[in-house]
């Protein structure tokens, strides 16, 4: 996909201009009470950038789950007065729904600079459906359309590919831009050797994702429960760890490509293994040592050190998933910090992963820390994304 076709925000004449942005703003709570504002704080340059230029901003979400019934707990008032708090202006209005006469009412009301953000599309039944009739109406509303949102674009949906067909000016967010520009790295213009850490707890999670890395990258590293399926079928005794025995056959034909492809495939050398069942406490040992009563838990510490040797020597790095088998974190804590210390152009995306990253402060030391989720994985699998292909014009 070549991204060089979708618009920028700063290409676009927006004085006075109604601008209906795509935002993700499906954040988490707690007791009815918003518990994380992060997805908010990302669409924060675009929408600012929007105000700056005075433009009438509209932006279009959905929170919670898609379900057409409506209920005050996954109400926009949530996201809303955050965002309210957030702006300079300290000012955002909210419609009553997100098409219909009191939607439109408010939009033409608004002023340059003004923001209003529109009720939870997936309260309407049409969403979730890609209905063209309520794609229509949004698109209706503005003048131009813009997708901050990489998580939802791997969703047909009236408020994500529906909007953008119906739309003469898309382009992308601030956001999503350098979502983008980071993926192309990626995708394209990668420094060698490219090196991709890959976590999973099975195999068919990521499969298509290691598909793709097998054509692209020099060194593939994997973690988690399902090197221990690649393990096995090297021949290696993995202790009682988790194997998917219908899934050998496949990890055999995937290591005999990688060879032939020049492809350094690196499992596990060693293994954290739990000392008793309910407790914290590990002892290290060899893969090779192994037996069958042993219960690995995490990657052990010969296996960290040569990951972050592999890493530091790298020109590029991805990384995403846990490395650990039970859900542990230490030692894909310790590799986070081995990226972000490293001089490689550095790319995380995952939930889990880039919570770590976040969690332990270290997104100054990578590139870029995706907020995409399944729909950057999807992307860097090669998949064409619904609203992405549908910015370009």
């Amino acid at each position: 996909m070549d991204f060089r076709r979708i618009a920028k925000l700063s290409e676009q004449e927006l004085q006075g201009r109604r601008v209906l942005v795509r935002v993700n703003f499906n954040v988490p709570t707690e007791n009815g009470a918003l518990s994380d504002d992060l997805c908010i704080r990302a669409a924060l340059p675009t929408i600012q950038y929007l105000q700056q230029n005075d433009a009438r901003v509209i932006l279009l979400s959905d929170f919670g789950p898609e379900s057409p019934k409506r209920n005050a707990q996954h109400s926009m008032e949530i996201p809303a007065m955050r965002l309210a708090e957030l702006l300079e202006s300290g000012e955002v209005f909210l419609t009553d729904a997100c098409v219909g006469d009191g939607a439109r009412s408010v939009i033409s009301s608004l002023r340059e600079g003004q923001v209003c953000v529109l009720e939870n599309v997936a309260f309407h039944e049409g969403e979730v459906r890609g209905d063209d009739k309520l794609a229509k109406e949004l698109a209706s509303f503005a003048d131009i359309f813009v997708n901050d949102a990489l998580s939802k674009s791997h969703l047909a949906r009236a408020s994500t590919d529906g909007v953008a067909r119906h739309m003469r000016i898309c382009a992308a967010g601030l956001q999503l831009e350098k979502e983008l520009n980071a993926f192309e790295m990626l995708l394209g213009n990668i420094e060698r050797p490219y090196v991709a850490v890959l976590g999973a707890q099975r195999f068919a999670e990521v499969l298509p994702l290691m598909e793709s890395l097998l054509l692209r990258a020099n060194v593939l590293i994997l973690g988690g429960a399902m090197a221990a399926t690649f393990a096995a079928a090297r021949g290696m005794e993995v202790g009682n760890a988790p194997i998917e025995r219908g899934r050998l056959p496949l990890a055999r034909d995937f290591m005999t490509r990688a060879e032939t492809r020049g492809v350094q495939l690196l499992l596990p050398q060693d293994y954290a293994v739990a000392q008793a069942q309910g407790t914290n406490n590990t002892d290290n040992c060899a893969a090779g040592a192994m037996n069958p009563q042993m219960q690995p838990v995490d990657i052990g510490t010969e296996s960290i050190r040569r990951i972050r040797e592999v890493v530091t020597k790298s020109g590029t790095v991805f990384w995403c998933g846990l490395m650990s088998l039970d859900g542990r974190k230490d030692s894909s804590l310790s590799i986070a910090r081995a990226i972000a210390g490293a001089s490689a152009f550095s790319v995380v995306a995952g939930d889990v992963a880039t919570q770590i990253v976040r969690d332990a402060d270290l997104e100054k030391g990578f590139n870029h820390v995706s907020m995409g989720g399944l729909a950057a994985l999807q992307m860097l699998e090669g998949k064409a994304l619904p609203g992405i292909a549908a910015l370009m014009k």
